[in-house]
């Protein structure tokens, strides 16, 4: 396992051939953190300073300079994309909105399991899904209705708690469970689950890029 990129991190997000991120360069005597946006590509090979409107581009698309003056929202909210360019927008209080590419609201939802806001989205196999830290779950919803159609785990038992960041490949879900370092994998076909990977700290998020894994530990980005 090697780093990318050590020290605080505040936010990651797949690209074409990687990945940009946000990370707290340093903090402004009232506390206030000062931000830098890095990308890694793995074409290129290369880790570089952006500019905070690219990183926003990658992550809202061409809505992006909607976000540009609200830093705890842009840093703290979730995005995904549907396959005809929609953009999925989930706040960190749970409010969900899908967009035109033109800008133009489609629907506007509240996405809430036991009173908790999702921890991480995505949009895969034709569905739309969350993970919910505490009690631990993932929820598959409707991308038509974004009624909930599906829920895993949430019961009684821990095999999901801290539910973070969701990775698909195929028919087979990975998620991290941020709280016990663990990176879990669930075959979609028949649920089976296992342990794929497990970090004595906790791990927010986790990808593939060209056979390269990449995991957002509370240390840094690393890569296997």
């Amino acid at each position: 396992m090697k780093q990318i990129h050590g020290g605080p991190v505040l936010d990651v997000v797949p690209s074409t051939g990687g990945f940009v991120f946000a990370a707290q360069q340093d903090s402004t005597e009232d506390g206030r953190a000062i931000v830098e946006y890095k990308t890694c590509d793995f074409v290129s090979r290369r880790l570089e300073n952006i500019t905070r409107n690219l990183y926003l581009l990658t992550k809202f698309g061409d809505l992006y300079e909607r976000y540009a003056d609200n830093p705890q929202q842009y840093l703290t909210s979730m995005t995904a994309f549907f396959p005809n360019g929609d953009l999925l927008l989930v706040e960190a209080d749970g409010s969900v909105r899908r967009m035109t590419q033109e800008g133009c609201c489609v629907y506007e939802r509240q996405f809430l399991y036991q009173g908790s806001a999702p921890a991480a989205v995505a949009i895969a196999n034709g569905f739309v899904w969350a993970s919910y830290s505490h009690p631990g779950a993932v929820l598959r919803y409707d991308t038509r209705t974004m009624r909930e159609v599906f829920r895993y785990g949430g019961g009684s038992g821990a095999a999901l708690l801290g539910a973070h960041g969701l990775w698909f490949e195929g028919d087979i879900l990975f998620v991290c469970c941020k709280d016990s370092g663990r990176i879990v994998q669930i075959n979609l076909r028949n649920f089976h689950m296992e342990d794929h990977h497990l970090f004595t700290e906790p791990v927010s998020v986790f990808m593939k890029v060209q056979a390269t894994e990449i995991v957002w530990l509370e240390s840094g980005i690393y890569k296997f």
